[in-house]
């Protein structure tokens, strides 16, 4: 009993950095040795396995357990479960799935969302329902937890309409939202350009006391800006204030995408000045969304002065937005002008800038 103890320390500690094949070593050390193993010594070795995403390897220990004639347990098969979710291995965790159905092993909410996401990594939103509908008719109780697996499919599918159904559904029967629920329906509309949905949810999710976070207003803007309304994705941007919600790099940018999109360069001035007295950092997403803002707008000479603040401020734009603005340059018949900004960049020190526009000032 010492020496199966002793192993499931060293097993824990492997699982602790995700060290698969050291985990195999201790296992296959033990058997040398004498020591036989025992559920929960494997559950710690498929466990380790799902943090790497090693399926292969997680079955080869469950098969094992089996071929001893173990009586797999339900943290066995949540444990494999998951490793399937995190590798995608949907075929795989069906027929764990089936196995434990056969077995009689009793199954939960953390099962069922693990079967959900398996087939969620491969984008069969489909599927996923039946896993979900499954559940119900295991008894499994519809858990926030299983909700947001199941809401996650549908909007990582593209599947906005299905989502909502999904959702009130599961609300009708007692199912309880939180903030990941609400954050992946708002993506969800995002990916379908539905800012006017996405905006009903939002509002749903505050008037149930669930607070907002950062990937809240963060989708909540992509939902605007997806479908080119810049306007109103600077009222969820100052909404965010409000409600406690500090900016961030990541919203800012949220933002003069949206400004991007819509040829609207004077909110994108307008958020991009707040957010540097808020001394909020910019990156080089920030200012390839700023230049393309004033592209978008027929203004390549203002968006000339952007890039060259981007360089003086070492957070460059891109080279494909560089690329496009050289065309929008030479439309306007100003291509002399994008290149003294170039080489002024280079003359001042910012070799890495001038270096970045480089392709762009030798294209055709």
């Amino acid at each position: 009993k010492l020496q199966l103890v002793t192993i499931k320390k060293l097993l824990l500690l492997c699982g602790k950095d995700g060290r698969v094949e050291d985990s195999f070593v201790v296992h296959s050390g033990s058997r040398a040795m004498g020591i036989p193993p025992d559920p929960v010594t494997l559950t710690i070795v498929i466990s380790t396995c799902a943090r790497r995403g090693k399926a292969e390897r997680a079955m080869e220990v469950y098969e094992e357990a089996r071929a001893l004639g173990m009586s797999v347990d339900r943290v066995m098969v949540n444990a494999m479960v998951n490793v399937c979710a995190q590798s995608g291995q949907a075929d795989m965790a069906i027929g764990v799935v089936a196995d434990a159905i056969q077995n009689q092993v009793p199954l939960d909410s953390f099962t069922i969302s693990s079967f959900v996401s398996a087939f969620a990594r491969k984008n069969q939103v489909e599927e996923a329902l039946v896993a979900f509908e499954m559940g119900k008719w295991l008894g499994v109780p519809t858990t926030t937890v299983v909700l947001n697996a199941v809401i996650n499919a549908c909007a990582k599918a593209g599947k906005k309409d299905l989502a909502l159904e999904t959702y009130h559904q599961a609300i009708s029967e007692g199912a309880v939202p939180d903030s990941v629920t609400f954050n992946s329906l708002i993506h969800a509309c995002a990916r379908a350009k539905d800012p006017t949905a996405a905006c009903e949810i939002f509002m749903e999710a505050v008037a149930l006391g669930v607070h907002p976070d950062e990937f809240t207003i963060c989708s909540l803007i992509d939902a605007c800006a997806q479908a080119g309304d810049a306007k109103h994705a600077l009222e969820v941007y100052r909404l965010a204030s409000t409600m406690s919600v500090q900016p961030t790099n990541i919203m800012v940018n949220s933002v003069v995408n949206a400004a991007a999109r819509a040829g609207e360069p004077e909110i994108a001035m307008e958020v991009f000045t707040e957010a540097k007295m808020l001394g909020v950092g910019m990156d080089k997403t920030t200012m390839s969304f700023f230049v393309r803002a004033f592209i978008a707008a027929g203004q390549p000479d203002q968006a000339l002065v952007v890039m060259q603040m981007g360089d003086w401020m070492k957070v460059p734009c891109s080279a494909q937005v560089r690329a496009e603005l050289l065309e929008a340059c030479k439309r306007a018949n100003i291509e002399d002008s994008y290149h003294s900004a170039v080489y002024s960049s280079k003359s001042t020190g910012n070799e890495q800038f001038a270096d970045n526009a480089l392709p762009a000032t030798s294209a055709p």
